[in-house]
């Protein structure tokens, strides 16, 4: 599902908490390749998405966000792990639409989500892990400020090594 932008002026980049309108896109990216690679294969069914949605909107340290450009939702971002006490939570991003990939939507989602955290004060610090092979998702979190802080080896438990990162908001 892709959105023709106007060339005369940078799009909007909006970050909004998810809603149960969006799953169907969620849905439709798990057939892209690539995102499959990143993200893995999470979902089957419409069931599945929606199984997944509700999980989400029960979880007292979980949330999810769509990320809009010019009004259609081209990816979203997930809290996980979220330590309400100590103020982190483990962040999770996808561009699911492969138009807007490699473009700074990622980026410009990500940064606005920090400020959001910064404002509230409500989490200080995120962090991730991410393939150490994924390149274009390295330089979006380096280009917010994350910082790499460690390295999770491959093994037979993990598939590929996995670079640990984070960032104080």
């Amino acid at each position: 599902m892709s959105v023709a932008l106007d060339a005369t002026r940078a799009p909007s980049v909006v970050v909004r908490p998810l809603e149960t309108e969006d799953l169907p896109s969620l849905l439709c990216w798990e057939a892209d390749l690539e995102v499959r690679r990143w993200m893995g294969n999470r979902f089957g069914s419409i069931a599945d998405v929606t199984g997944w949605f509700l999980d989400v909107k029960r979880s007292l340290n979980r949330t999810a966000f769509a990320i809009e450009v010019d009004g259609a939702v081209i990816g979203e971002i997930e809290l996980d792990n979220i330590d309400w006490r100590g103020k982190s939570a483990e962040i999770r991003i996808c561009i699911g639409d492969p138009v807007f990939r490699g473009r700074g939507f990622g980026t410009r989602a990500l940064l606005t989500l920090m400020d959001i955290m910064k404002r509230s004060g409500k989490l200080k610090r995120l962090y991730l892990r991410v393939d150490a092979e994924n390149r274009r998702a390295i330089s979006c979190y380096l280009r917010c400020g994350f910082k790499k802080i460690g390295l999770l080896r491959r093994s037979r438990f993990v598939p590929s090594d996995l670079l640990l990162m984070a960032v104080d908001v």
